[in-house]
Protein backbone atom coordinates (compact mmCIF):
# COMPACT_ATOMS: atom_id res chain seq x y z
CA UNK A 1 0.00 0.00 0.00
CA UNK A 2 2.64 2.48 1.08
CA UNK A 3 4.94 1.54 -1.81
CA UNK A 4 2.16 2.18 -4.33
CA UNK A 5 1.37 5.54 -2.82
CA UNK A 6 5.03 6.40 -2.55
CA UNK A 7 5.36 5.95 -6.30
CA UNK A 8 2.72 8.64 -6.82
CA UNK A 9 3.80 11.03 -4.08
CA UNK A 10 5.36 13.40 -6.60
CA UNK A 11 1.80 14.20 -7.64
CA UNK A 12 0.77 15.13 -4.12
CA UNK A 13 1.12 18.85 -3.57
CA UNK A 14 -1.96 20.40 -1.96
CA UNK A 15 -3.31 23.20 -4.09
CA UNK A 16 -1.33 22.17 -7.21
CA UNK A 17 -2.76 21.08 -10.53
CA UNK A 18 -1.59 17.53 -9.85
CA UNK A 19 -3.75 17.14 -6.76
CA UNK A 20 -6.88 15.92 -8.63
CA UNK A 21 -4.78 13.35 -10.50
CA UNK A 22 -3.37 12.01 -7.22
CA UNK A 23 -6.84 11.69 -5.73
CA UNK A 24 -8.04 9.89 -8.82
CA UNK A 25 -5.17 7.38 -8.60
CA UNK A 26 -5.80 6.95 -4.89
CA UNK A 27 -9.47 6.12 -5.47
CA UNK A 28 -8.58 3.65 -8.23
CA UNK A 29 -6.01 1.96 -5.99
CA UNK A 30 -8.36 1.58 -3.03
CA UNK A 31 -11.13 0.22 -5.24
CA UNK A 32 -8.65 -2.23 -6.74
CA UNK A 33 -7.92 -3.78 -3.33
CA UNK A 34 -11.50 -5.02 -3.03
CA UNK A 35 -11.44 -4.51 0.75
CA UNK A 36 -10.67 -0.82 1.07
CA UNK A 37 -12.78 2.31 1.46
CA UNK A 38 -12.36 6.08 1.41
CA UNK A 39 -14.18 8.78 3.33
CA UNK A 40 -14.25 12.33 1.95
CA UNK A 41 -14.89 15.66 3.63
CA UNK A 42 -17.38 17.69 1.56
CA UNK A 43 -16.62 15.40 -1.33
CA UNK A 44 -13.18 16.89 -1.96
CA UNK A 45 -10.74 16.10 0.86
CA UNK A 46 -9.78 12.53 1.77
CA UNK A 47 -10.06 12.25 5.56
CA UNK A 48 -9.87 8.48 5.97
CA UNK A 49 -8.57 5.51 3.98
CA UNK A 50 -9.14 1.94 5.12
CA UNK A 51 -7.46 -1.12 3.64
CA UNK A 52 -8.40 -4.63 4.79
CA UNK A 53 -6.40 -7.84 4.57
CA UNK A 54 -6.86 -11.44 5.61
CA UNK A 55 -4.95 -12.99 8.50
CA UNK A 56 -4.36 -16.72 9.02
CA UNK A 57 -5.31 -16.33 12.68
CA UNK A 58 -8.80 -16.83 14.07
CA UNK A 59 -10.44 -14.89 16.89
CA UNK A 60 -10.29 -17.75 19.41
CA UNK A 61 -6.51 -18.01 19.24
CA UNK A 62 -4.68 -17.62 22.54
CA UNK A 63 -4.68 -13.94 23.60
CA UNK A 64 -0.88 -13.91 23.71
CA UNK A 65 -0.79 -15.04 20.07
CA UNK A 66 -3.18 -12.24 19.11
CA UNK A 67 -1.08 -9.68 21.00
CA UNK A 68 2.05 -10.89 19.22
CA UNK A 69 0.23 -10.58 15.90
CA UNK A 70 -0.85 -7.06 16.78
CA UNK A 71 2.69 -6.09 17.75
CA UNK A 72 4.03 -7.42 14.45
CA UNK A 73 1.56 -5.45 12.30
CA UNK A 74 1.89 -2.32 14.42
CA UNK A 75 5.67 -2.29 14.08
CA UNK A 76 5.43 -3.17 10.38
CA UNK A 77 3.06 -0.30 9.70
CA UNK A 78 4.94 2.25 11.77
CA UNK A 79 8.15 1.48 9.92
CA UNK A 80 6.49 2.15 6.55
CA UNK A 81 4.46 5.14 7.66
CA UNK A 82 7.72 6.83 8.54
CA UNK A 83 8.50 6.80 4.79
CA UNK A 84 4.97 7.65 3.64
CA UNK A 85 4.03 10.92 1.92
CA UNK A 86 3.07 13.89 4.04
CA UNK A 87 -0.49 13.55 5.25
CA UNK A 88 -0.37 9.74 5.20
CA UNK A 89 1.66 9.17 8.37
CA UNK A 90 -1.16 8.86 10.91
CA UNK A 91 -2.28 5.32 10.11
CA UNK A 92 -2.81 2.48 12.54
CA UNK A 93 -3.81 -1.17 12.43
CA UNK A 94 -6.85 -2.47 14.31
CA UNK A 95 -9.43 -5.23 14.41
CA UNK A 96 -11.94 -6.57 16.91
CA UNK A 97 -9.56 -9.49 17.60
CA UNK A 98 -6.87 -7.14 18.86
CA UNK A 99 -9.40 -5.36 21.07
CA UNK A 100 -10.43 -8.74 22.46
CA UNK A 101 -6.78 -9.53 23.29
CA UNK A 102 -6.35 -6.24 25.15
CA UNK A 103 -9.62 -6.79 27.03
CA UNK A 104 -8.48 -10.28 27.99
CA UNK A 105 -5.19 -8.87 29.25
CA UNK A 106 -7.01 -6.32 31.42
CA UNK A 107 -9.33 -9.01 32.80
CA UNK A 108 -6.39 -11.28 33.59
CA UNK A 109 -4.52 -8.53 35.42
CA UNK A 110 -7.59 -7.50 37.43
CA UNK A 111 -8.36 -11.13 38.35
CA UNK A 112 -4.76 -11.69 39.46
CA UNK A 113 -4.74 -8.57 41.62
CA UNK A 114 -8.17 -9.39 43.07
CA UNK A 115 -7.08 -12.90 44.07
CA UNK A 116 -3.81 -11.69 45.59
CA UNK A 117 -5.40 -8.93 47.63
CA UNK A 118 -8.32 -11.13 48.67
CA UNK A 119 -6.03 -13.89 49.93
CA UNK A 120 -3.91 -11.37 51.85
CA UNK A 121 -7.01 -9.81 53.43
CA UNK A 122 -8.42 -13.26 54.23
CA UNK A 123 -5.18 -14.16 56.01
CA UNK A 124 -5.37 -10.95 58.04
CA UNK A 125 -9.01 -11.56 59.02
CA UNK A 126 -8.22 -15.15 59.97
CA UNK A 127 -5.27 -13.97 62.04
CA UNK A 128 -7.51 -11.56 63.93
CA UNK A 129 -10.30 -14.09 64.42
CA UNK A 130 -8.14 -17.03 65.54
CA UNK A 131 -5.18 -15.21 67.09
CA UNK A 132 -2.87 -17.85 65.65
CA UNK A 133 -0.42 -17.38 62.81
CA UNK A 134 -0.29 -21.12 62.13
CA UNK A 135 -4.06 -21.53 61.95
CA UNK A 136 -4.41 -18.49 59.72
CA UNK A 137 -1.77 -19.86 57.35
CA UNK A 138 -3.44 -23.29 57.22
CA UNK A 139 -6.80 -21.66 56.57
CA UNK A 140 -5.40 -19.48 53.80
CA UNK A 141 -3.78 -22.55 52.24
CA UNK A 142 -7.16 -24.31 52.14
CA UNK A 143 -8.78 -21.22 50.57
CA UNK A 144 -6.05 -21.16 47.92
CA UNK A 145 -6.82 -24.82 47.18
CA UNK A 146 -10.47 -23.90 46.62
CA UNK A 147 -9.36 -21.21 44.17
CA UNK A 148 -7.21 -23.73 42.29
CA UNK A 149 -10.09 -26.21 42.21
CA UNK A 150 -12.47 -23.69 40.66
CA UNK A 151 -9.93 -22.60 38.05
CA UNK A 152 -9.42 -26.25 37.18
CA UNK A 153 -13.18 -26.57 36.75
CA UNK A 154 -13.16 -23.56 34.42
CA UNK A 155 -10.61 -25.29 32.20
CA UNK A 156 -12.50 -28.60 32.22
CA UNK A 157 -15.82 -26.88 31.47
CA UNK A 158 -14.26 -24.90 28.62
CA UNK A 159 -14.92 -21.50 30.16
CA UNK A 160 -12.83 -18.64 28.84
CA UNK A 161 -11.85 -15.61 30.90
CA UNK A 162 -14.65 -13.17 30.13
CA UNK A 163 -16.38 -10.50 32.15
CA UNK A 164 -18.62 -13.06 33.91
CA UNK A 165 -15.69 -15.25 34.90
CA UNK A 166 -13.69 -12.22 36.04
CA UNK A 167 -16.53 -11.21 38.37
CA UNK A 168 -16.69 -14.76 39.74
CA UNK A 169 -12.96 -14.83 40.43
CA UNK A 170 -13.20 -11.48 42.21
CA UNK A 171 -15.66 -12.84 44.81
CA UNK A 172 -14.18 -16.35 44.89
CA UNK A 173 -12.11 -15.91 48.05
CA UNK A 174 -14.97 -14.20 49.89
CA UNK A 175 -17.22 -17.21 49.32
CA UNK A 176 -14.51 -19.70 50.25
CA UNK A 177 -13.45 -18.21 53.58
CA UNK A 178 -16.73 -18.54 55.49
CA UNK A 179 -16.80 -22.26 56.30
CA UNK A 180 -13.10 -22.55 56.99
CA UNK A 181 -13.05 -19.64 59.44
CA UNK A 182 -15.89 -21.23 61.43
CA UNK A 183 -14.02 -24.52 61.76
CA UNK A 184 -10.83 -22.64 62.67
CA UNK A 185 -12.63 -20.69 65.38
CA UNK A 186 -14.16 -23.93 66.67
CA UNK A 187 -10.65 -25.34 66.96
CA UNK A 188 -9.47 -22.26 68.88
CA UNK A 189 -12.40 -22.47 71.31
CA UNK A 190 -11.71 -26.14 72.09
CA UNK A 191 -10.88 -26.96 75.70
CA UNK A 192 -8.52 -29.88 75.13
CA UNK A 193 -4.73 -29.69 75.14
CA UNK A 194 -4.52 -32.27 72.34
CA UNK A 195 -4.86 -31.22 68.71
CA UNK A 196 -6.69 -34.42 67.67
CA UNK A 197 -9.31 -33.87 70.39
CA UNK A 198 -9.62 -30.23 69.40
CA UNK A 199 -10.31 -31.24 65.79
CA UNK A 200 -13.10 -33.57 66.91
CA UNK A 201 -14.56 -30.85 69.16
CA UNK A 202 -14.52 -28.34 66.30
CA UNK A 203 -16.25 -30.86 64.05
CA UNK A 204 -18.95 -31.61 66.61
CA UNK A 205 -19.60 -27.97 67.49
CA UNK A 206 -19.37 -26.36 64.04
CA UNK A 207 -19.59 -29.16 61.49
CA UNK A 208 -23.38 -29.48 61.34
CA UNK A 209 -23.91 -25.71 61.20
CA UNK A 210 -21.41 -25.39 58.34
CA UNK A 211 -22.95 -28.36 56.50
CA UNK A 212 -26.52 -27.06 56.78
CA UNK A 213 -25.47 -23.57 55.70
CA UNK A 214 -23.70 -24.98 52.66
CA UNK A 215 -26.65 -27.19 51.68
CA UNK A 216 -29.13 -24.31 51.76
CA UNK A 217 -26.84 -21.93 49.84
CA UNK A 218 -25.91 -24.51 47.21
CA UNK A 219 -29.56 -25.48 46.85
CA UNK A 220 -30.50 -21.86 46.26
CA UNK A 221 -27.73 -21.45 43.69
CA UNK A 222 -28.92 -24.48 41.72
CA UNK A 223 -32.18 -22.68 40.91
CA UNK A 224 -30.11 -20.22 38.85
CA UNK A 225 -29.30 -23.10 36.48
CA UNK A 226 -32.82 -22.75 35.11
CA UNK A 227 -32.17 -19.21 33.86
CA UNK A 228 -31.73 -18.51 30.16
CA UNK A 229 -29.45 -15.50 30.76
CA UNK A 230 -25.86 -16.72 30.57
CA UNK A 231 -24.66 -14.61 33.52
CA UNK A 232 -27.16 -16.11 35.99
CA UNK A 233 -26.59 -19.63 34.71
CA UNK A 234 -22.82 -19.42 35.08
CA UNK A 235 -23.00 -17.58 38.38
CA UNK A 236 -25.20 -20.33 39.79
CA UNK A 237 -22.67 -22.92 38.62
CA UNK A 238 -19.85 -20.86 40.14
CA UNK A 239 -21.57 -20.60 43.55
CA UNK A 240 -22.44 -24.31 43.63
CA UNK A 241 -18.95 -25.49 42.65
CA UNK A 242 -17.15 -23.01 44.93
CA UNK A 243 -19.23 -23.76 48.02
CA UNK A 244 -19.03 -27.51 47.44
CA UNK A 245 -15.25 -27.45 47.26
CA UNK A 246 -15.05 -24.99 50.18
CA UNK A 247 -17.22 -27.32 52.27
CA UNK A 248 -15.04 -30.33 51.44
CA UNK A 249 -11.87 -28.44 52.31
CA UNK A 250 -13.38 -27.09 55.55
CA UNK A 251 -14.57 -30.53 56.73
CA UNK A 252 -11.79 -32.75 55.34
CA UNK A 253 -8.54 -31.01 54.39
CA UNK A 254 -8.46 -28.29 57.05
CA UNK A 255 -9.14 -30.65 60.01
CA UNK A 256 -6.48 -33.03 58.68
CA UNK A 257 -3.94 -30.19 58.55
CA UNK A 258 -4.95 -29.08 62.05
CA UNK A 259 -4.49 -32.62 63.35
CA UNK A 260 -0.95 -32.63 61.94
CA UNK A 261 0.55 -29.23 62.73
CA UNK A 262 -1.94 -26.86 64.41
CA UNK A 263 -1.20 -25.45 67.89
CA UNK A 264 -2.27 -27.89 70.62
CA UNK A 265 -3.29 -25.35 73.27
CA UNK A 266 -3.92 -21.64 73.64
CA UNK A 267 -0.57 -21.08 75.31
CA UNK A 268 1.26 -21.60 72.04
CA UNK A 269 -1.04 -19.26 70.11
CA UNK A 270 0.71 -16.16 68.91
CA UNK A 271 -1.87 -13.71 70.18
CA UNK A 272 -2.01 -10.07 69.20
CA UNK A 273 -1.19 -8.16 72.36
CA UNK A 274 0.59 -5.08 71.12
CA UNK A 275 -2.34 -2.74 70.54
CA UNK A 276 -5.45 -2.62 72.64
CA UNK A 277 -7.58 -1.87 69.60
CA UNK A 278 -6.51 -5.07 67.84
CA UNK A 279 -7.03 -7.10 71.02
CA UNK A 280 -10.56 -5.73 71.34
CA UNK A 281 -11.21 -6.46 67.68
CA UNK A 282 -9.99 -10.01 68.11
CA UNK A 283 -12.21 -10.49 71.18
CA UNK A 284 -15.25 -9.11 69.35
CA UNK A 285 -14.71 -11.40 66.36
CA UNK A 286 -14.34 -14.41 68.67
CA UNK A 287 -17.59 -13.54 70.47
CA UNK A 288 -19.37 -13.03 67.15
CA UNK A 289 -18.27 -16.39 65.79
CA UNK A 290 -19.29 -18.05 69.07
CA UNK A 291 -22.75 -16.52 68.76
CA UNK A 292 -22.95 -17.82 65.18
CA UNK A 293 -22.14 -21.29 66.47
CA UNK A 294 -24.88 -21.09 69.07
Amino acid sequence: IVNALDAAKHLWHPGSQCEPEFKERLVEFVKGTGTGSLRFDNGTEVVQMQIGFKSPLVWHEAPQVLRDEYSFWRDWLQERLARAPRGLQDGFVTTSWFRYAETYKALMESATWSLSLSLALAWLVLLLSTGSVILSMLSTLCIACVVIDFMGFMVIAGWGLGIIESVCITVLVGLSVDYIVHIANGYVQGSSQNRHTRVRQAGRHMGMSVLCGAVTTIGGALFLKGCTIVFFDRFGTFVAITLTTALLHALLLFPALCAICAPQDTSVHIMIRGWRGLVKLHSWMARYLNSERI
